[in-house]
């Protein structure tokens, strides 16, 4: 692991995208635990439809905070590495074979970015 990866992974409330972007996670505590799982589902199925339909592209701040939001997530469920993969990632990859994934995900895109935003997350670079 990356030492500057390894340091942000240690700063609660911070995600670092690929790009070394760091931005301000929200506070995901309240999210019910029956909510964990479509909680998760929405956010990663966002994230493979900003990485992959042109219409809906997502900066590095907005990658950052989708992706950090995600792994908050996955740890409150306790996923391994193999179970979200195969329960979250896969699936949101299968979708892009239908050929309405984009124009019926990507709506959604913005409005969870916001909402994640209202929780206090930010897709502002963090200096």
């Amino acid at each position: 692991m990356k030492p500057l990866l390894a340091a942000c992974l240690l700063i609660p409330g911070l995600a670092l995208a690929d790009g070394a972007v760091t931005v301000r996670l929200p506070d995901l505590s309240e999210v019910a635990d029956a909510d964990l799982w479509l909680s998760l589902t929405n956010i990663v199925t966002a994230i493979v439809i900003g990485q992959n339909c042109t219409d809906y592209l997502l900066t590095d701040g907005e990658w950052a905070l989708l992706n950090g939001s995600a792994d908050v997530l996955a740890a409150r469920l306790g996923l391994t590495t193999k179970a979200y993969e195969a329960q979250y990632w896969d699936p949101a990859f299968a979708l892009l074979d239908s050929d309405f994934a984009c124009s019926v995900g990507g709506p959604d895109v913005r409005p969870l970015l916001d909402e994640l935003i209202d929780l206090g997350g930010s897709t502002v670079p963090v200096n």
